[in-house]
C-alpha cells in the first residue's frame, strides 16, 4: 500500500521553509497550474515527459536512463498525473508545464510513504 500525503501552501511559506520542506517532500509543484486530479502511478509504456528547464521531451526509458535507474527497479518509481498527462516522476523530475516560477501563487507538496503490510 502507498500513502500519499499533500499539502499546499503559499509562495511566501514555501520561500520561508523550503529547505525542511524539501526533506519531508520529495515533489513540489505549481498548484495553479495542474488540471484536474492529481493521480500517482507506475509508468507507462510510452510515457513522456518535458523535464523542466531543459527544453526537450524525453520518454520515461530515456530520463530512466540518464538518471541510471536500474531496469528492475523503474516499474516501482512512481510517475505523477494530472488530467492533461504527466506532471513529474517523483524523487527525479518535474514537468516544464507546473514548474514553480516567479508568478507561482501556490505551491504542491507530495510526500509518497510505502506502508509496510503485514
Amino acid at each position: 500500500d502507498i500513502i500519499v500525503n499533500k499539502l499546499i501552501i503559499s509562495r511566501e511559506q514555501f520561500l520561508t521553509n523550503g529547505e525542511l520542506l524539501h526533506k519531508q517532500f520529495a515533489f513540489y509543484c505549481d498548484c495553479d497550474k495542474i488540471n484536474g486530479n492529481v493521480t500517482v502511478r507506475n509508468r507507462k509504456q510510452g510515457d513522456t515527459i518535458t523535464p523542466a528547464k531543459r527544453n526537450c521531451s524525453k520518454t520515461l526509458k530515456k530520463l530512466f536512463n540518464e538518471y541510471k535507474i536500474p531496469v528492475e527497479d523503474r516499474d516501482s518509481v512512481f510517475v505523477l498525473c494530472d488530467d492533461d498527462g504527466l506532471i513529474g516522476v517523483y524523487d527525479y523530475c518535474i514537468d516544464e508545464r507546473v514548474r514553480v516560477d516567479k508568478d507561482t501563487q501556490n505551491i504542491l507538496l507530495i510526500e509518497i510513504l510505502l506502508e509496510e503490510v503485514n
